[in-house]
């Protein structure tokens, strides 16, 4: 009788133990994760499509300061910030890990060439960074993220920081489909400009042998071309996008 007494002692012990365990377990799940000082963790960029597709980016920071940035046809237009819970960034850091973005492909191939692309980055360290390229045919795991990150820029509460001024016709002087580019070093051109090569974007030439700007064509009947230098303007591959210009015209000489 003592011997049974004994043992229904120990197991309540363990009982109790185990429950404690699992508790402390649920807990350490729910702990923030250290994201170091305050840095980009996730931007999306919505890209440009053959109709008026909104055209945006949104970056949300380590510490839950968010920045908007509206261009063309999206509700807000102009810079914006707001706060979100860092509870909020945590759960998007966790779920990026989750659904194994960084071994993600670059590009997912499309169906459809006029879909308009997202592009999502993803830095869960200061020196390290992915990102990935696609439309509607991206698997669902990360649509789903797309999804939550686009609620984060749909959503209230936003404050302007600058406006955006309405786009006015381009200059004559400009050459409507030739844009000057300097990309950023260790940038594989080629790969970059196959990932657009729905715009008709394509090498025209090197502006001079042994510099770094180059001069860009593309099918101003697939984007306009203020979308098409918005687009390379925000690439993080870009580090400059001008239209090129012809001299002659806007000095007024034949």
């Amino acid at each position: 009788m003592k011997v049974y007494s004994i043992l229904m002692v120990l197991a309540l012990f363990l009982a109790q133990d185990c429950n404690n365990r699992t508790t402390d377990n649920s807990s350490t799940d729910d702990t923030t994760v250290d994201l170091g000082e305050k840095r980009i963790l996730i931007k999306m960029q919505k890209n440009p499509c053959f109709g008026k597709c909104p055209i945006y980016d949104i970056s949300i920071y380590t510490d839950g300061y968010v920045e908007y940035n509206g261009q063309r046809f999206a509700d807000k237009l102009g810079k914006y910030s707001k706060e979100i819970p860092t509870a909020l960034v945590h759960d998007l850091y966790k779920e990026f890990n989750t659904i194994g973005f960084m071994e993600m492909i670059e590009i997912f191939p499309t169906k459809l060439p006029d879909l308009p692309k997202t592009r999502i980055t993803f830095h869960p360290d200061a020196a390290t960074k992915h990102t990935v390229v696609g439309d509607k045919y991206r698997p669902e795991e990360l649509l789903a993220l797309d999804k939550k990150l686009t609620d984060i820029a749909n959503s209230e509460g936003w404050t302007l920081l600058e406006k955006k001024e309405n786009s006015k016709n381009l200059p004559d002087y400009f050459i409507r489909d030739q844009i000057i580019t300097k990309f950023n070093k260790d940038i594989d051109i080629p790969t970059y400009i196959e990932s657009h090569k729905q715009y008709g974007l394509d090498i025209k030439k090197r502006i001079a042998p042994k510099s770094d700007l180059w001069l860009l064509t593309f099918d101003t009947l697939k984007i306009n071309p203020s979308d098409m230098l918005l687009l390379l303007k925000d690439s993080e591959e870009v580090e400059i996008a001008e239209f090129n210009k012809q001299l002659n015209n806007r000095n007024g000489r034949n």
